[in-house]
């Protein structure tokens, strides 16, 4: 997992629309531990742009799945 304390929030925020098309496409294939660690990867996101709230649903999401 990436450690999104030390990435520039830039960085973050051009990437999120992958980690959405990621996400899609493990979601697609029933790849439990990719969709969780999507799940994880997007949260990490919506955490660091300061949308706690969205990254706790996607968290506890992830939780439910694994």
């Amino acid at each position: 997992m990436s450690n999104t304390l030390n990435t520039p929030i830039e960085a973050l925020e051009l990437a999120f629309p992958l980690r959405v098309r990621r996400y899609a496409i493990r979601r697609e294939s029933g790849d439990k531990r990719g969709i969780v660690y999507s799940l994880h990867s997007l949260g990490q996101v919506l955490k660091a742009q300061g949308e706690f709230g969205q990254a706790e649903r996607l968290y506890e999401e992830s939780l439910v799945v694994s």
